[in-house]
């Protein structure tokens, strides 16, 4: 999916167009020549967020991104998510974080081994009542206490 001009890859415009994308994005970086290793765990993970947008999807499925991220990248990152919603793509967020859900969520659905078993829009719950639907789902099901969120 790279520029190209000819049989060569079109850097300047690669990276122009990698700079607008982390723009619309609020995702700040001193130069899209960094190197990834570079940057702290938020701003790898709000590049690697931001690459998948760069294609356009319509949904976009996170799996547990704000995971061993410390609190302002958390922010950051859930920041992102609701831009990314914003601009009209469907956004899947897989997490234990329950706090996170709160903050960016319209609509909970609790899986068990794959399967949809609870599903409650966000306006309708608190904390206590999430981690009640997650706790009835697994003792439901034959699992462990705590389920996957998405």
């Amino acid at each position: 999916r790279e520029p190209r001009k000819g049989p060569f890859i079109d850097r300047a415009t690669m990276h122009a167009r990698a700079a607008e994308t982390l723009s619309e994005l609020h995702v700040r970086v001193k130069s899209t020549y960094q190197e990834i290793g570079e940057l702290s765990g938020g701003q790898r993970q709000a590049v690697a967020i931001a690459r998948a947008v760069s294609f356009r999807p319509r949904v976009l499925i996170l799996d547990e991104p704000t995971a061993a991220l410390a609190v302002a990248e958390v922010r950051q990152v859930l920041k992102m998510i609701r831009d990314v919603a914003a601009q009209g793509v469907g956004v899947i967020l897989i997490t234990h974080r329950l706090q996170d859900l709160f903050e960016v969520c319209d609509r909970i659905t609790v899986m068990y081994e794959g399967r949809s078993v609870e599903d409650a829009p966000i306006s309708d719950l608190d904390i206590e009542r999430l981690v009640a639907m997650i706790t009835r789902s697994g003792a439901t099901h034959g699992g462990p206490d705590t389920e996957e969120v998405a």
